[in-house]
Formats: C-alpha cells, structure tokens, sequence
C-alpha cells in the first residue's frame, strides 16, 4: 500500500476514531489493539444491493463466500479487492463467454452479499480455494488489489490455474497495518499490537503472506496491470512483485486508478486476451494474435 501517502484531510470521522483508540492505548494497550483490530479487519460494506439470482454459498472453516456462474466453459474466477464486490466485474462476462469461457463471480467472506462481519487475507484465500475446487477446473484468474494478494497467498498453498492476471494487487502484507495506523494517526507500538493480533487471527504470520517469500517458484504465467498514479496501491508493490517472478509480464496504464482500471475495455480485452492464450495454447482454438509467439 502506499504508506507515504499522508492525509492532511482527513475525514473528521477518521480523527475522532483516532484520537479516541490513542487514547484508549494510554490506559488500557490491549483493549485498544483488540478494538483496531477489530475495526481494520471489518470491510466497509457497500450500499444494500438487490439480491442476485443463480449465487450459491461456498463454506470453509474461515468463513463462506457467494459465487455466481455466467456462462458455460471454462470458468474464470474473478476476485474482487478489500471493501469491494462482484458488481466490479459487471462487464467481464460477456467478453469472456465471447470467447468461449465463463465467468466466475466472487464475493468474499463479509464482501458484498456474502455473510460475515470480518476477514483476513487467511480466510479470504481458503474461500478463493474452496470455490476453485468447487468449480475446477478453472480456466483462470483476475484478481484485484487485496484480493489479488489472497489469489497469490492461496497460489502459495496449492492453488493452481493455467494463468493468472493481477489487477493494481497489493503484494506488501506487511504495509496493511502500517496503512492502517498512518490514516488514525495511530503510535508504533500500538500497530504493532495490531499486527501481532491480526496475525494470531489469520493463523499465519505477513511474512509468510508476502510473496517475495515464494513467487520466484510460481510457474503460472501471470499478467500484472496497474495504473501509474493508483493512489491506493503504489505501481512499485507490482514492480516488486514482476522482478522476483520468472513467470509474469506487465502492462502499465495511466490515469485509470485504483478501481476504475477495472471498467477499462482496453484492459479487459488485453487481460482476457492473454487468459485465452493460455488456455487455447493446450490445442482447443485460435491463439489471440497479441500472444503469438509469445515465449510463454
């Protein structure tokens, strides 16, 4: 995340939970790392949505995700970020059946129209499991911003898929908290007790959430996308991750941002395009002309 960033204008809202958890951590330190903790790891939901037909429920031990199909063939697993929700990839499905694939529509555990009040990466990349092995064989992924760490966390744990593309991901676990205790204004000491709780939560340290730590082992091919000036999720945690990772190309675009990247139709036909190469490139179909002869 971009940790330099600073917020001069703050919502009031903001400061007050600020001064109030600062305060807190003055007289009773572990009551105020339980309750920011609490609160870093509850998403911001959505305005209510009308139900969506055809979803069905995926559980795991972490908590339950929502899916919806849209289309036959191989499908796609789209995954949206922290705080979104299916509604993101509204115009990926018809590209994808187009082709002759279809789209996979998550939302994950205390996301959108799923269940739950809370989540973590850990539980968030269980759900991303369950649902590929309730739908596999998957032809794919896409994956956004938190929910494209998740994707490689669960790819570090068994997860397989003929390519991958990873849309503005954040891939420093370790800047969530950071990010957190930055925009309350928060102390050291107090992130730190953040840190320490959200880890015992998820049941795994964010070092081992950090792909620096296994994406040079990853042999699916991978298609990073992020905007130049995305304010929320620095280009350089992508940058990072497509040096250490033998497997991955890039495609850098300019004044889309953090989420509007994902309406763009260029980057939907350049991320559906490379998704098709690489699942025709077994035999089944044309290959898309921009991946011809591509060495992988």
């Amino acid at each position: 995340m971009n940790e330099n960033q600073r917020h001069p204008t703050r919502p009031l809202a903001l400061r007050l939970v600020g001064l109030g958890l600062r305060t807190m951590h003055r007289v009773a330190p572990e009551q105020a790392a339980r309750v920011a903790t609490a609160l870093m790891l509850t998403p911001r939901r959505r305005p209510q949505r009308p139900p969506v037909p055809d979803t069905k429920t995926v559980a795991t031990d972490r908590g339950t995700a929502v899916v919806r199909r849209i289309g036959d063939g191989p499908p796609v697993l789209l995954v949206h970020g922290w705080g979104g929700h299916a509604g993101q990839f509204e115009d990926w499905p018809a590209h994808l059946n187009e082709i002759g694939l279809g789209a996979l529509l998550l939302e994950l555990p205390a996301h959108g129209g799923a269940p739950g009040k809370r989540t973590n990466v850990a539980a968030a990349a269980s759900a991303i499991s369950a649902v590929a092995a309730s739908e596999a064989p998957l032809a794919g992924v896409v994956a956004h911003s938190f929910g494209g760490l998740a994707t490689l966390y669960a790819m570090s744990l068994g997860l397989s898929v003929p390519s991958a593309v990873f849309i503005g991901t954040a891939t420093v676990p370790q800047q969530l908290t950071r990010l957190f205790g930055s925009l309350l204004d928060l102390p050291l000491e107090m992130i730190q007790r953040i840190k320490a709780r959200t880890e015992a939560i998820a049941g795994v340290p964010m070092e081992r959430v950090d792909p620096v730590g296994y994406a040079q082992r990853l042999e699916t091919p991978a298609l990073l996308i992020h905007d130049t000036a995305d304010s929320r999720v620095s280009i350089d945690e992508s940058r990072r991750l497509a040096a250490i990772w033998p497997e991955a190309r890039t495609h850098w675009t300019t004044g889309l941002g953090h989420t509007r990247i994902l309406a763009d139709s260029a980057v939907i036909g350049e991320a559906v395009d490379f998704l098709a190469y690489h699942t025709r490139a077994t035999g089944a179909g044309a290959v898309p002309p921009r991946f011809a002869g591509a060495g992988r």
